[in-house]
């Protein structure tokens, strides 16, 4: 069994120099950009995620229902045709990008800081038109 932490052999493995004075016999550890990112949403990563849920509305739920958001993202249809979509996000920044790329056709459902986030972004468009 391989561990979790280990790159995959087709991995891209990147030399990092080990500081001077390091207990380590090696010179050299290896940053590795798939396993780093793994648990990501786009560029962002952090210590910590939440869980973003998403509504799209049953017209915008057949544009994205094959999209991959998240390697661990689980997606619902509902009755109506719609789509709940439910995702770990460490940093909101490109999640809020999304959401307001799908204009009305989609709601966030939680985390309410995130849907206030929205909201707010949608007045300020509101105001601006």
């Amino acid at each position: 069994m391989q561990c979790p932490h280990s790159a995959p052999s087709s991995a891209t493995r990147i030399p990092v120099p080990l500081p001077c004075g390091s207990n380590s016999t090696r010179t050299h550890a290896y940053f590795t950009p798939e396993i780093y990112f793994r648990s990501s949403f786009g560029l962002y990563k952090g210590a910590e995620t939440r869980t973003v849920r998403l509504r799209f509305t049953p017209e915008t739920a057949k544009w994205i229902d094959d999209h991959i958001w998240h390697k661990d993202q689980k997606k619902k249809l509902l009755d109506d045709g719609s789509l709940e979509l439910s995702l770990p996000v460490a940093d909101f920044s490109e999640i809020r990008r999304e959401v307001l790329k799908f204009g009305a056709g989609v709601e966030v459902l939680e985390p309410e800081d995130l849907r206030l986030s929205i909201i707010s972004e949608a007045e300020n468009i509101l105001k601006r038109y």
